[in-house]
């Protein structure tokens, strides 16, 4: 199973199973998968099962930068090696591409088993210890907590972590030179990264956490998968020092990289954010079970019914919204109110629906809505002549599936008209009615539905005119408001 562009495999696979289970190492295809954590709030983890980086978007803390549409690389990820005991080497969990294809270290041929529900974890063997490795994302919260636990093994383990940032928007690369190191500070229960630009970022260990400081540059990871496409695939990454920490049977140590105020609370309890999260996902799980049967009782129904929160989110205004996909997309227009009524309606929450399309009508601005959502409406890109009428029609669905008569009344519906008469007068994007009252939008110069790909040279498809979908929405509109 292989699932093109970024893999989110939550909802590929079986939940009741692992991903992966074998005595051997990972085949190079099995090394590609890829799991996704979520947060509520626009930020994401996201890596390969082995925990190889093959993507600029993969990272272990990937935060929304405050008051904006912006993400930044908040923790890289954590290079990770066990110290088994006296006269023993040690092991490692982690694997890096190196130039020329180098794989170092080698921490993908102790990978024995990799399971995603309710969270992704991966499990260890290694000579007579087996350890586990958990992300959490807390919900609502830019948090990361990351739970290890030696769940085979006699005798207590070191565990040696070494913290990567390449602190940057999450499009972009870092390379050492081109900016100063990032700042950094110890503090009770960890460190503090202070980079420039962006928020800081808390890392909290167990309390018997050692830490050597030794500030260095990690050169010229590869990422393999945007070399494939054409990218340039390279990056540094600034590490630190060394934290270590203690495993003892039946003891899981937790370790939580948070940026923020809605993470404070995961900061100073990392272990109970981490068991409230759990608890939270159970009750999701439990709640797409009692939804079986309107959903034809079909196991990928499920996986579906409970991947659907992974778009679900708020923005750092707490503004309520869809994402167009992890991990390069953020809030777009035609996406969302595509989505939302399978989101939302398809799953019981028809309240959840009705807050998004209460929370897009400060953007309407002449009967548009945008197609790239920005956190004001004055920066947000108006490129779409179709995101106000698929507004309409979820509006239309969320009547039919017995929503708020008035919200409908009162907001909605009104709404509706808006953009109705607008498009009917004519408005921007060369949107208007002809004699015959059919939509046409658009130019040589400008194409504004779904097929809106550029070049220097201009649209790819440029459709000026009367597109079909554009006037199937238009006259679902019209019949409504008629």
């Amino acid at each position: 199973m292989r699932i093109r562009g970024p893999r989110t495999l939550r909802y590929a696979v079986a939940m009741d199973r692992p991903l992966f289970e074998t005595a051997r190492p990972p085949s190079p295809h099995e090394l590609e998968l890829e799991w996704l954590e979520t947060d509520g709030r626009g930020g994401y983890a996201l890596g390969t099962i082995a925990g190889r980086p093959d993507r600029q978007y993969h990272g272990w803390l990937v935060a929304p930068v405050p008051g904006s549409s912006r993400r930044f690389m908040a923790l890289s990820r954590l290079e990770e090696h066990v110290l088994p005991g006296p006269g023993r080497e040690a092991v490692s969990l982690s694997v890096v591409r190196y130039p020329d294809g180098v794989l170092h270290p080698h921490g993908h041929e102790n990978l024995a088993r990799f399971e995603l529900c309710p969270y992704p974890r991966a499990e260890y063997r290694l000579d007579g210890v087996t350890i586990t490795r958990s992300w959490v994302m807390v919900r609502g919260a830019s948090a990361l907590v990351v739970c290890y636990e030696l769940v085979r093994g006699e005798a207590p383990v070191e565990l040696e972590l070494r913290p990567l940032f390449a602190p940057r928007d999450a499009d972009h690369l870092y390379e050492e030179g081109t900016k100063t190191a990032p700042a950094f500070e110890r503090t009770e229960h960890g460190m503090r990264l202070l980079p420039e630009g962006f928020p800081r970022v808390e890392l909290r260990f167990p309390a018997e956490h050692v830490f050597a400081e030794h500030p260095d540059f990690y050169r010229d990871t590869c990422y393999g998968l945007d070399r494939e496409r054409g990218f340039e695939g390279r990056e540094d990454h600034f590490t630190p020092g060394v934290f270590r920490i203690r495993l003892e049977p039946g003891k899981p140590a937790f370790v939580a990289a948070t940026t923020g105020e809605t993470a404070r609370r995961v900061a100073q309890d990392p272990r109970g954010a981490f068991e409230e999260e759990v608890r939270r996902r159970e009750r999701l799980l439990d709640d797409a079970e009692a939804h079986a049967p309107s959903l034809g009782g079909r196991p990928s129904a499920r996986r579906l019914f409970v991947g659907a929160e992974d778009f679900l989110y708020r923005d750092t205004h707490g503004r309520p919204g869809v994402l167009a996909g992890f991990p390069w997309f953020g809030e777009w227009g035609r996406d969302v109110f595509i989505a939302l009524p399978g989101l939302t309606l398809a799953r019981g929450r028809p309240g959840e629906c009705a807050e998004v399309l209460r929370g897009a009508l400060p953007f309407l601005n002449e009967g548009l809505l945008p197609n790239i959502y920005a956190a004001r409406v004055e920066d947000s890109h108006y490129g779409s002549v179709d995101a106000a009428l698929w507004y309409s029609r979820a509006v239309q669905l969320f009547e039919d599936a017995g929503g708020s008569p008035t919200l409908l009344r009162e907001e909605l519906l009104p709404a509706l008209v808006e953009i109705a008469t607008w498009y009917w007068n004519g408005t921007a994007l060369g949107v208007r009615a002809d004699e015959e009252g059919l939509i046409q939008a658009g130019s040589d110069e400008l194409n504004p539905t779904w097929m809106d790909a550029r070049t220097s040279e201009g649209p790819v498809t440029p459709r000026a005119g009367f597109a079909v979908e554009i006037n199937a929405l238009w006259i679902a509109l019209l019949a409504r408001v008629a």
